[in-house]
């Protein structure tokens, strides 16, 4: 797996925050990181970085680029060496669970991206952090009682902490009292997202969402909840210049997040190609399009494009569109913000794509309907 030094920098963090208790963090040090990195496919080495006294919770870029000159790093394994001050003891962990701490790490925090996260089953929860006043008041929340009814029964350990070592952890207040350590999202390639799609019924189309540079996690956030709501059978991702599906995503999307069906693609142009080898029409959205949205005819195989902030699509991905589209604006402002702009299009295919399937309903009930017998 590729991680850059940002994320290296967020694993040290991560774990130093989650080993440490109440203001023990502070005082947690950093001895040593030891990354087991694969070079090339059939060779890898270990690299054991060793630090003086360097606070976990506060190491800095600075200190990891001295040592690493690749921005970009193929790390196999990842371990850390603490040394905890005095009166400060680590929680007894089982081996197991040692182990996977080797294993890229991401915070989720709030209610909804938590809950969703659980009852998705698509990662794996390390460990749930509640805050005491969230968990002695969980009585008069059902939402709190329902995920803490879901980790007891997907054996997910749940400790209660105070409400600022939970701020350290997220690096914002608005965590809602409760934060989840979970493995890393996992993407699909394009041909796993577009693979179960071609084995539809007769009548069913389907219908993609490719974002090209889209860069502001809340409107990506708002984007995949969307998504989720009007039924969309995919979204594709560029890998660069492009949000990823963070912590932040996962709360503006409250949760939705984790329902969606994500590929990440190295050139957008390349994977919109692709399909359209599928038989998947290609309809980017853009202030210059010649077509109104709602007079387009959805009802088929297509993916919509929706470009970046500010810039919208890149020229190349502009010209592999099949149809550009536009919605009219009676005002002096002649765009709309891209998570609006999407969530119009998208509902208005879903309208269209709702209508086509009630008229097949009752003739596709009437061919898988049973034979019927003499006399019946």
């Amino acid at each position: 797996m590729l991680i850059s030094l940002d994320q290296l920098l967020h694993q040290i963090r991560i774990v130093a925050a989650q080993a440490g208790s109440d203001g023990g963090v502070s005082g947690l040090r950093l001895l040593s990181l030891r990354l087991n990195l694969g070079l090339c496919q059939r060779s890898c080495v270990s690299i054991i970085h060793r630090v003086t006294c360097m606070d976990a919770a506060f190491v800095q870029k600075d200190a990891l680029r001295k040592r690493f000159s690749l921005s970009r790093l193929k790390v196999n394994a990842i371990a850390f060496t603490f040394r905890a001050p005095s009166g400060f003891h680590f929680p007894a962990l089982p081996s197991q669970r040692m182990k996977d701490t080797l294993t890229i790490m991401q915070l989720l925090y709030g209610l909804h991206p938590v809950e969703e996260a659980i009852r998705s089953g698509n990662r794996r929860l390390e460990t749930v952090l509640i805050t005491r006043q969230r968990m002695e008041a969980r009585s008069q929340n059902t939402r709190l009682q329902s995920i803490l009814d879901a980790c007891q029964a997907a054996g997910i350990p749940v400790r209660v902490e105070a409400k600022d070592h939970l701020t350290r952890m997220a690096r914002t207040e608005s965590h809602q009292g409760i934060v989840a350590v979970v493995a890393e999202r996992g993407y699909l390639s394009l041909q796993e997202l577009t693979r179960p799609l071609s084995k539809r019924l007769l009548g069913e189309h389907i219908f993609l969402l490719a974002l090209d540079g889209v860069e502001d996690p809340h409107n990506l956030g708002a984007l995949l909840r969307t998504a989720d709501g009007a039924g969309v059978d995919g979204v594709i991702l560029p890998e660069r210049r492009a949000a990823s599906v963070s912590a932040t995503v996962a709360k503006t999307s409250a949760g939705a997040a984790e329902h969606v069906r994500i590929a990440r693609v190295t050139n957008l142009v390349r994977a919109l190609e692709e399909l359209k080898r599928e038989n998947i029409w290609c309809v980017g959205l853009d202030e210059r399009g010649a077509q109104s949205y709602d007079t387009f005819d959805y009802r088929s195989n297509c993916v919509l494009v929706l470009g970046g902030e500010g810039g919208g699509l890149h020229d190349l991905v502009r010209r592999t569109c099949d149809h550009l589209l536009r919605i009219p604006m009676a005002g002096m402002v002649s765009s709309l913000n891209v998570s609006v702009a999407g969530a119009i299009v998208m509902y208005e295919a879903a309208r269209q794509r709702r209508a086509i399937s009630a008229t097949l309903s009752p003739a596709l009930e009437k061919v898988v309907r049973p034979p019927k017998g003499l006399g019946s």
